[in-house]
This record gives C-alpha cells, structure tokens and sequence, in this order.
C-alpha cells in the first residue's frame, strides 16, 4: 500500500479524482512493473505526472464530481432503505409468521392486501424445518424454479457484442453493470441464455464470493453471465418476487454448499436444487408480489440513475481535461440528469430507458 500526502486538501481532493478518472488509471498501468505480479514501486509512484489546471478550473471540476459522488452516495442509501422494506415484510409474513395485515407503514403498498382469512397463520405443525403454519409447504428448489443453470465461458471483446455479468457484478444484493464485460456471440451461442426480470444471480466460485446473491430488476439491454454465476428463475407455480426473497435469506446457506478445496471452491448445483423451502398458499405469495411490485420497481429507477451517475463521474473529467467539455456544459448536464422533486429518486429515473421491474408473464 502506497501512502501519498499532499500541501493542502484542495490538491488531495484534486489529485484522487485524477487518478480515479480513465486517463489517471491509464498512466498508473503504464508505470506497473508486471515481471512476477503487478505493482507499481515507490519510485514510480513519485514520477507520476497530475495535471494542475489554474486553481479556479481545478475548484470547479472539484465541485461537479463531488456533487457527482454525494448523489450516488444518496442512491446506495435509498436502495437500502427500499431493500430494508421489502426485507421486513418478507421477515413478517414468512419467517416470523406475523399478521398479513401488519405491513411496514412508510412502504409504498396496496390499502388492500386482499387476503381471505383462511390464509392467516393460525397453528404451527411440525416439519422438517420446524414449524410452519398449517397449510405450507416444504418443497425443494427444483420443483420451484424454471431454471437453475451455469452461464458460459465467454468469448470476450473490448467493444460491441452481448453484455455479461461476472461475479464481481453481485455485490451487496445489487447487480452492479459497471463491472460487465462484452461477449462475441458469433464464438459462443447464447441461445436460451438472456436474463430476465426477477431472475436471481448466485456467486458460484471461490472463497469469500462463492454464495452471493442479488435480484435482477433492471435490464439495459440483452444480457448473459459467465460460467462463475449461476441463474436461478421461478417457474409458474410460484410467486418469482416471493422465491427470490427466499433465497436472499438464506444467502449463508447458499455459501456452505460450496464444495472443493480452497481456491477452488464451486456451488453444487445438485445440492442447490436440493434446498428445501418453506412455501406458503399462492394467494398470500401473490399478495407480498403486489405490495413490494412497487418498491422494486423504485429500487430499478433508482439503480438506473445511480448507473447514469457513475459512468458521467468516470467519463466527466477526461472531457474537460481534453476540452471536448467545458465546465458550464459539465453542470448542464449533471443537472439534467440528478434533476429531481423531493423524493429519493430523481424525476429523470421516472422514466428509465432499462426495463423496468414487472411481473413475469
């Protein structure tokens, strides 16, 4: 670890952004010694060259990436709080078996649940995973799921073809694209292969990833995973925002199914199609899909304009270091995009070109 200490804060501020930007990365690659493994010694480390604009320039360029970083900041606040909602109901109604009634007030849910009384928890009886209410199920992930499958070993290319997520994109329950690479479909089919709405992604390898899970709420375009990610989809005879909510539960139990040895460490499809779930009658799986229909579809608007903020933070400074982009143009267009009312989400995410959180057909 390198430890770089500067005049004042203002430069510091100025010099993190630099090197956080494309052209900052490109020249720390340029100066990486990669004879064993790469590292960038402390020699290099002092010759690196930061370009100094006039102070008034470089404060400016500072304001608009640091209001950049505090909007995106916001936006990982809001998809907690918008995932700690859907979390708390599920918790109540499945876990916990609470009242159906008893629903989290500041969620954006239905009035009426639209429950008959025979849906109510109202005994316990013995399972093989301790109690449940009367009536429930315990079925294993098999014969709930449509599909549960290991993506490809992709063909890569640095621009065009199909976007393909990778296990460093589920991180914190969130599919994060900007970590996605391209593949060359004319190499490798990726026939049957397309993701869709409410498919759940799964860490599939290696120690310390292996088990991670996050939901599918928002598709910019036609996408695939690698052979490190495995896809588990709902079938017809369960709710897909009920079943994906299950799984995330039990997100640690996912990660002790990993078998091998260390660094080598895989999920055992089998044993994951084997995982037995508590299910309860379709009516009150249907009636959670309408109440938290509406949080994950904020969650996906939220997501997409986090997503438009990030890649105008990375691409921002390279175009007003090169000139392409002065600083009123830059605020113009950070502007345009963070405009918003008073709630969470900007007014721009309204409307989100990604496809937004729906029900499957």
């Amino acid at each position: 670890i390198g430890v770089m200490r500067f005049k004042s804060l203002e430069i510091r501020a100025w010099a993190r952004y630099f090197l956080m930007s494309q052209p900052g990365k490109n020249m720390i690659a340029s100066r990486l010694n990669t004879t064993v493994q790469k590292f960038l010694n402390l020699r290099d480390l002092k010759t690196l060259g930061v370009p100094m604009p006039d102070r008034r320039r470089r404060l400016s360029i500072c304001r608009i990436l640091g209001e950049l970083e505090a909007r995106i900041e916001l936006g990982g606040e809001v998809h907690q709080t918008l995932e700690s909602l859907t979390t708390a109901l599920f918790k109540n109604w499945f876990i916990d078996f609470g009242p159906v009634s008893d629903i989290p007030q500041e969620a954006p849910v239905h009035k009426d649940v639209g429950m008959s009384s025979t849906t109510l928890p109202t005994q316990l009886v013995d399972s093989e995973l301790g109690e449940i209410p009367r009536g429930w199920k315990v079925q294993p992930l098999k014969e709930l799921s449509s599909l549960i499958t290991r993506g490809i070993s992709p063909a890569y290319l640095e621009t065009g073809g199909v976007c393909v997520l990778n296990q460093r994109c589920i991180r914190d329950h969130r599919v994060q694209f900007g970590s996605s690479r391209r593949h060359d479909a004319s190499k490798r089919s990726i026939e049957g292969r397309a993701l869709k709405i409410f498919d759940l992604l799964i860490n599939s390898t290696g120690v310390g990833t292996l088990g991670r899970v996050a939901p599918v709420v928002r598709l910019d375009e036609l996408t695939i995973v690698d052979s490190h990610v495995t896809v588990v989809r709902a079938g017809n005879q369960i709710n897909p925002m009920f079943l994906l909510m299950a799984l995330l539960f039990r997100e640690r139990e996912i990660e002790l199914l990993g078998e091998g040895t260390t660094g080598q460490t895989e999920l055992n499809r089998f044993r994951l199609e084997g995982m037995r779930l508590i299910v309860p009658p379709r009516e009150l799986q249907e009636s959670y899909g309408r109440n938290t229909l509406p949080i994950f579809q904020r969650i996906a608007q939220n997501e997409q304009v986090v997503h438009s903020l990030t890649g105008l933070r990375d691409g921002l400074l390279a175009r007003l270091l090169s000139g392409e982009l002065n600083v009123p143009k830059a605020m113009m267009l950070m502007e345009s995009i963070v405009e918003g009312d008073n709630s969470p989400t900007p007014r721009s995410a309204s409307r989100p070109r990604s496809t937004p959180a729906r029900p499957p057909r």
